[in-house]
């Protein structure tokens, strides 16, 4: 035999054979049904066991939110104004808010209101008066023998004879000045009120009167009613200017002129009565003034009821000098 014929012979002997492991194959793929190897050749016919089963793979894990625990509603506490949105499928509805007008802004002054000040009230001008008895007690004065003292605002004298004195602890000025009192002479015939060592206001003599005395006094001339009446209240204002001249009032009508010839330090010192005639005063309002201050008899609303302010004219102030020639004018008029 040659080559060929021995390939041939061999392909044909192992053609079941090839057969066979096809059928085996498919008997892998398809393992519950039993394959059946029939062999027309004279081959022994082998039935195979079926293929074991792999195992199946184990189903998908499906994940799932866990369920949140409903939250009941606290009955304490106001329901909150929430706004619940429908997510369920619905037409949308989109509303238009109409237009607002816009109001045109006011016009701005200048400078504003806020920094605008409002308006001063004028001022009352300052008083030139110091009071020298602030109606409460005798702090600012000094006593004599007896005690002084203050009943309802009023300055009263305890005992009524000399020593029973009270000096302020003001000094006068030595330039010009004005002391007003408001006093009543309740009995006596000795009140008095020093201003210098021999200058002094009061009442001297037999008479019920007020006058001023002294040697440091000259040129001293009477122009006016100058007697008082017991238990009755006076104005009482000494004015003294710059010159050393003096002017006394006595409700606010002029009573006397004169000159003061020395000037000395002093302080105002007022007593009740002496060893021969002892006297009760009582006195509601002592002042003083740095300045000439004569009274008026028409007040003006802006000099005051007391006429502060009121300046003299040269022309008055010289005929305070010739009181007779005043006198004379008067009875004539």
């Amino acid at each position: 035999m040659n080559r060929a014929n021995t390939a041939l012979l061999v392909v044909v002997a192992s053609l079941p054979s090839i057969v066979a492991g096809m059928l085996i194959i498919r008997s892998q793929r398809e393992p519950t049904k039993p394959v059946l190897a029939v062999i027309t050749a004279p081959v022994t016919v082998v039935t195979l066991p079926p293929a074991p089963s792999l195992p199946s793979p184990p189903p998908p894990v499906r994940l799932e939110p866990e369920p949140r625990p409903q939250q009941l509603p606290d009955p304490q506490t106001k329901p909150s104004q929430e706004l619940v949105v429908n997510v369920s499928p619905a037409p949308v509805i989109v509303v238009t808010p109409p237009p607002v007008k816009s109001e045109p802004k006011p016009h701005l002054q200048w400078p504003p209101d806020i920094f605008t000040k409002p308006p001063r009230k004028p001022s009352a001008p300052p008083s030139p008066w110091i009071p020298l008895f602030n109606g409460t007690d005798v702090s600012d004065w000094t006593t004599g023998r007896s005690l002084w003292g203050v009943s309802g605002g009023v300055l009263l004298n305890s005992l009524g004879q000399d020593p029973d004195w009270i000096e302020s602890t003001t000094d006068l000025p030595q330039g010009e000045f004005s002391l007003e009192m408001r006093i009543k002479i309740v009995d006596g015939m000795r009140f008095r009120v020093r201003f210098n060592p021999n200058f002094w206001l009061g009442n001297e003599g037999y008479q019920r009167q007020f006058e001023i005395y002294g040697g440091d006094l000259v040129d001293v001339e009477r122009a006016n009613d100058q007697t008082y009446v017991t238990g009755q209240w006076y104005t009482l204002r000494l004015v003294v200017d710059a010159a050393d001249h003096v002017w006394f009032y006595k409700n606010d009508v002029l009573t006397y002129t004169g000159r003061l010839k020395a000037r000395q330090p002093s302080r105002v010192k007022i007593s009740a009565g002496d060893s021969w005639s002892q006297g009760h005063i009582e006195i509601s309002l002592i002042r003083l003034s740095r300045k000439a201050l004569h009274p008026t008899r028409e007040i003006s609303p802006a000099s005051g009821a007391s006429g502060e302010g009121v300046t003299i004219s040269p022309d008055f102030r010289r005929l305070q000098f010739f009181p007779s020639v005043c006198m004379l004018l008067r009875r004539t008029l």
